[in-house]
């Protein structure tokens, strides 16, 4: 179970990783966060590990979500 589904807030979206195209997603929650969020997004295509593993950073944030969400996930990302 997600942090957010722990909180209230369920919600699924899938979209195949190795898709090659953008795509948008689109999230409802079923009341408002009210608070940051942080978008994470790697492609593990082209992701490099090494012996430091280091943790990605977020590359966008969100200051005040309301009930609804929509981003952008390029080809072959994931994101969190």
């Amino acid at each position: 179970m997600g942090a957010l589904a722990k909180m209230g807030f369920p919600f699924s979206q899938r979209i195949p990783w190795q898709s090659k195209s953008e795509n948008a997603i689109a999230v409802r929650l079923s009341r408002p966060l009210r608070r940051p969020l942080y978008r994470y997004v790697c492609n593990p295509a082209t992701i490099q590990t090494d012996a430091e593993a280091r943790l990605i950073s977020y590359g966008a944030a969100r200051r005040d979500v309301g009930d609804s969400v929509v981003d952008r996930r390029p080809g072959q990302a994931v994101a969190i």
